[in-house]
């Protein structure tokens, strides 16, 4: 049986009570190496999108990135840029990353095509923000509450590298509510057969607590009301950052005297 980690990214692979200069849970690394799971890999799996591409980006000057992170310093903030968090968790666990699921992908009907095509390419260099989609808006503001059609992805890409093979994915999150909707994620239609989910909760005491029980009752219907006009705040914001993020990216572009 193959075994692989998928893990959320905020709050939970990299957190702001670590101890680490990178920013990453070091319960979350212990699991990773420990022999007994004897991990292949690993995924993300993060409702970050193109939505939020520049706020990530260049998370040192995000006011809300800072304000929970105001104990470390410009340095160690400057981790929790997605490829950073991807890179470090990859180097400090040994593992190699599969893909890292965004919400984007949804749309992209892949597993990875977001970060792989999009935003790794733009964190690793000083090109224009990626414009946002509505499509992407709609599904940031449809999947608040839930990652199951992510973790859906996530197993059928696992599902086709290992065709036949018996492959455990154990699923970490740090909000309870998407752990108890994870817990009924392989009931989805297309689920591979060959693919069993575990899933983990990782709370505010760092430890990781497995979560067999979906939510005691349905999300309701205000939920994605909240959700989208959430989202929709966002991206007005997004959009008039996004000027003063083009000039950002000039001025670290520019050759100094």
């Amino acid at each position: 049986m193959l075994r692989y980690l998928v893990t959320d990214y905020d709050h939970c692979a990299a957190r702001n009570d670590s101890t680490r200069p990178d920013l990453l849970s070091t319960t979350l690394i212990n699991r990773a190496l420990d022999p007994q799971f004897n991990y292949k890999g690993f995924y993300g799996c993060t409702h970050r999108s193109s939505l939020t591409a520049f706020f990530v980006k260049y998370p040192f000057i995000n006011p809300v990135i800072r304000y929970c992170f105001s104990k470390h310093t410009r340095e160690q903030i400057e981790n929790l840029s997605t490829t950073r968090i991807t890179e470090n968790f990859a180097k400090a666990t040994k593992l190699t990353c599969q893909a890292v699921s965004m919400i984007n992908d949804l749309v992209l009907k892949k597993c990875g095509a977001m970060y792989k095509n999009v935003i790794e390419p733009y964190e690793h260099s000083k090109r224009s923000v990626p414009w946002n989609s509505f499509s992407a808006l709609r599904l940031l503001a449809a999947n608040t509450h839930t990652k199951n059609l992510q973790l859906l992805h996530i197993a059928e890409d696992v599902a086709a590298k290992h065709q036949g093979v018996p492959v455990t994915l154990d699923f970490v999150d740090d909000k309870l509510h998407l752990c108890q909707q994870a817990v009924e994620a392989s009931n989805q239609l297309n689920w591979p057969k060959n693919v069993t989910l575990n899933v983990l909760h990782h709370d505010k005491q760092r430890n990781l607590i497995e979560v067999t029980s979906p939510p005691p009752l349905p999300q309701p219907y205000s939920l994605g009301r909240i959700g989208f006009f959430a989202a929709a705040t966002a991206a007005t914001v997004y959009s008039a950052m996004t000027a003063v993020h083009n000039v950002y990216a000039r001025s670290m572009a520019a050759p100094t005297a």
